[in-house]
């Protein structure tokens, strides 16, 4: 059983590669071709392939490997390019409400506190 489950879930990471890249590409192309989508267009363009390439990371950690240390990470990594790439507090408070929720259950309670102490710090 657990055999079937690796061949399709290989499966699926192929198909969810080949996605990404046949989005940069297509998209890429579309906006070199268009004089005033060229700067804006590539640079979402690079920050979606960022995202996807993060948030199947994410998913492949949860589906994968079980390991809370590194479902911390990769929520870790998303922060990050919330924080630096996007203004978007709704998506930035949905993961770091994720990441207080794994240090809480894991008895890490001043990283917990930590996490919840960096939500209020955005807030302000």
């Amino acid at each position: 059983m657990g055999e079937i489950y690796d061949t399709v879930y290989n499966f699926n990471l192929i198909i969810y590669e080949n996605t990404k890249k046949l989005f940069v590409q297509i998209l890429s192309d579309l906006c070199l071709r268009h004089e005033k989508l060229q700067v804006q267009g590539l640079d979402f363009i690079r920050k979606m392939n960022i995202l996807m390439m993060l948030l199947l990371e994410y998913r492949d950690v949860i589906n994968k490997s079980k390991d809370v240390d590194d479902e911390m990470l990769c929520i870790e990594k998303i922060l990050k390019f919330y924080r630096s790439e996007f203004n978007r507090s709704d998506l930035y408070t949905e993961y770091i409400y994720k990441l207080y929720e794994i240090h809480f259950k894991s008895k890490n309670f001043t990283e917990a506190a930590f996490t919840l102490l960096e939500h209020a710090n955005r807030i302000v």
